[in-house]
């Protein structure tokens, strides 16, 4: 996604696929102080993943936003690039 944030903290969803009524199954790519996140859900809660990036997306500048996920059920097989 190719996203361009505000340079304050806003938070939301920038993309997401959810089944609120199937325990959330799905995933979203969201932000959160400038910080991406994405959670990965089979049933929420028990079984999901959740990676939030250590560094901010810079602000007032457009950002090209990827996430990959290597299907290992582990936090450590989802990466963020920005």
């Amino acid at each position: 996604a190719w996203v361009k944030l505000p340079a304050n903290d806003v938070a939301g969803a920038i993309l997401a696929r959810m089944d609120d009524t199937k325990d959330f199954r799905g995933w979203d790519l969201w932000v959160e102080g400038r910080r991406v996140g994405c959670h990965i859900i089979h049933k929420w809660q028990d079984d999901a993943l959740k990676v939030v990036s250590k560094t901010q997306v810079p602000g007032d500048q457009w950002t090209h936003l990827t996430v990959t996920y290597d299907g290992s059920g582990k936090a450590g097989g989802v990466k963020v690039y920005y």
